[in-house]
């Protein structure tokens, strides 16, 4: 842009003015370049922080954040779709642990009453103890005699329990029985 000496006299600068206007300018818009370059750059490097941050989740592969980044343009839709993703996904996770729950829940439930009717039974069994004491203190030959008795019972059901053990029964199972058809006759 050469201008008259006319010219710039008339808009009242000089050659000289121009001349550091241009080159003030100039490196304006080398520094407005760089700028942007800069700007850019951090702006990929954020983009690929937060593609990394999604991909490096135990629910990458569900929500597809594999492979490289998507372009800036990309990314806001990718991320949108991955919420969306995310949203089924936490949904199916806490259907999956609300059952869980109820079934541990259940478990609980069960060992709680099974718990409790072993308590059941080792009270009963505190209590026959201290009876059998009670017998044995007051009555001793009444004592000796049940004990005989329960000993004499043991021994037969051992015995019983061997025998069955040492000839075991047929199995239940029922064969069925083929049924033979006579020769038909037609008419």
């Amino acid at each position: 842009m050469d201008a008259s000496w006319l010219a710039l006299r008339r808009a009242g600068s000089s050659r000289k003015e121009v001349q550091e206007l241009r080159e003030r300018y100039f490196t304006q818009a080398v520094d407005g370049d760089a700028e942007q370059l800069r700007a850019r750059r951090a702006s990929d490097d954020a983009r690929k922080a937060a593609w990394s941050a999604v991909k490096d989740s135990p629910l990458a592969q569900a929500l597809g954040a594999t492979g490289y980044a998507p372009r800036l343009d990309d990314l806001s839709e990718a991320f949108a779709a991955m919420r969306e993703t995310l949203a089924h996904k936490g949904q199916q996770i806490d259907a999956r642990d609300e059952t869980r729950l109820g079934h541990l829940s259940g478990a609980i439930r069960k060992a709680t009453e099974q718990a409790a009717e072993w308590r059941r039974h080792a009270a009963l069994g505190v209590t026959e103890q201290q009876r059998r004491q009670l017998l044995a203190t007051t009555q001793p030959d009444l004592h000796r005699a049940e004990t005989i008795a329960r000993r004499a019972a043991a021994d037969a059901q051992q015995r019983q329990q061997a025998a069955v053990q040492a000839h075991p029964e047929p199995s239940a199972t029922v064969t069925p029985v083929q049924q033979q058809e006579g020769p038909k006759v037609s008419r």
